[in-house]
């Protein structure tokens, strides 16, 4: 954490094959705002957004990763429940 990294954003929505979402890129499946910096710290929050796909028009679980694709290391992960 904190380390400067090249990230990337993977969702899972009620356990389907993972997706990967662009920063900034509505044409995308699903799309996220970066932060101005390169690291992921502490208290670091994303929004992530439908791109061009509808990802959850219902409930649904959604596992979020992500990832220092310099090192293949799993920055952060967790599960939210969208209604």
């Amino acid at each position: 954490l904190g380390d400067v990294y090249k990230r990337q954003v993977t969702i899972s929505v009620d356990d389907e094959a993972p997706v990967t979402c662009e920063a900034q890129d509505s044409s995308a499946p699903c799309t996220y705002d970066p932060d101005n910096d390169q690291s992921w710290s502490v208290g670091e929050s994303i929004t992530i957004s439908e791109g061009q796909n509808d990802i959850c028009s219902e409930g649904c679980n959604i596992a979020v990763a992500i990832t220092n694709t310099q090192e293949s290391k799993v920055l952060d992960s967790f599960e939210v429940y969208v209604n």
